[in-house]
């Protein structure tokens, strides 16, 4: 799935590099694709809408334990164009 060039330039300046030098892009990869299996798993194991109260929950969290994240997140996501990443996925997974 390819997000769009705008978001794509924007995280990269405002992340250009990890805090700890030896965490790799794999790394990142690995971790967030993790994340996605779980919230997965228990979409299938316990339904979809607890699966959404977690992640509604787990965001809130986060933003409360680090509101510079929320702030960067939040600027890099008025780069994104949600419906075109849903759109690419989709066509991805047809062919």
């Amino acid at each position: 799935m390819k997000l769009n060039e705008e978001f794509e330039r924007f995280t990269s300046r405002i992340f250009p590099h990890p805090t700890n030098p030896t965490v790799t892009k794999r790394d990142i990869a690995i971790t967030l694709y993790t994340g996605l299996l779980i919230l997965n798993e228990m979409k299938n194991t316990i339904g979809l809408e607890a699966m959404l109260e977690y992640m509604d929950r787990y965001c809130r969290t986060m933003e409360r334990h680090d509101p510079r994240l929320r702030l960067a997140v939040n600027r890099a996501l008025q780069f994104a164009n949600v419906r075109k990443i849903y759109a690419d996925a989709i066509k991805g997974t047809q062919k």
